[in-house]
């Protein structure tokens, strides 16, 4: 029998002033948290040093199983800061009957407001089958980080891109207009197989970044990834990385950008992710990918 799970997840400021100098956010409060087994929310008191919430979504069982389902909506209001994490990998078992996984994740994020979606890889067991859709409805001047990866499977069982079916649709709309779309879809066809097409390549992800607040580590991004190779030289890089600017037509002061990167393993992930995260970090209050 499939399980329909739904939650919601709403954070509103305290009206108080952030004990750190210079901080741009109020202090947040999650004043409506409601969710259903398989899934659970936790919202840990101490997890960071500054005004940030920090939110961990988490299913019971350690993951998704065939014909699970999820709908969770998270509002993040005015002059609020957010992060929304997981406390391990997102499992995928293998799914039986040909049912699929789906998570629908609805974000709001109001004015003065930031959103940081970090949480740690996808990882699709054997056979697994997961459909995943983000919306993230921006207000003019709310701010987003987003991170969505995902792995080749299990790679201590010898698994290597051996799942059957991996989609990810993220879409962003800046005042209710959609300002970046990205889908991925991964699965086998008649003419080319999944590990053949990604050959040494045990990780892909996006990392979305919007936002004033922003602006300097977008800037630098876009200086430093945006250089070229020659063309026709072959990457003998563990972790490489490309970079393109998000622009909307509808707000001229609007600043962007998408990073699209691929690893060779999460243990060569990880310390370039943490290196464009970096000021991110201080923002939160903390690496979230540490000390788990």
């Amino acid at each position: 029998m499939d399980r329909v799970v739904s939650g919601q997840v709403v954070v509103e400021s305290c009206h108080n002033k952030c004990h750190l100098k210079d901080c741009p956010y109020l202090p947040s409060e999650v004043i409506q948290c409601v969710y259903k087994y398989p899934l659970k929310i936790i919202i840990p008191k101490y997890a960071a040093t500054g005004c940030c919430k920090w939110i961990y979504s988490l299913n019971y069982g350690g993951g998704f199983v065939s014909g699970d389902s999820f709908k969770i909506d998270v509002i993040v209001k005015e002059k609020c800061s957010v992060l929304w994490t997981t406390q391990s990998f997102t499992k995928v078992y293998n799914c039986k009957r040909n049912k699929e996984c789906k998570q629908d994740i609805i974000y709001t994020v109001n004015s003065e407001s930031l959103l940081c979606i970090l949480p740690e890889p996808v990882v699709c067991f054997k056979d697994a089958k997961y459909k995943q859709y983000q919306e993230v409805n921006l207000d003019y001047d709310g701010n987003l980080v987003l991170l969505d990866w995902f792995t080749s499977g299990r790679k201590a069982h010898g698994e290597h891109w051996d799942f059957e079916k991996y989609q990810s649709t993220t879409i962003i709309k800046l005042a209710g207009k959609i300002i970046l779309k990205e889908n991925i879809c991964l699965q086998d066809t008649p003419f080319l197989l999944k590990r053949d097409a990604n050959k040494n390549y045990a990780l892909f992800g996006i990392c979305i970044i919007i936002g004033s607040k922003f602006s300097k580590l977008i800037m630098y991004l876009l200086q430093k990834l945006q250089l070229r190779e020659p063309y026709g030289k072959t990457s003998h890089s563990n972790f490489v990385c490309g970079i393109s600017r998000c622009s909307s037509v509808i707000n001229t002061s609007f600043t962007g950008c998408i990073l699209r990167f691929a690893s060779t393993s999460t243990y060569n992930a990880y310390p370039e992710i943490f290196k464009i995260l970096s000021p991110v970090f201080d923002i939160i209050g903390g690496n979230p990918f540490e000390d788990k």
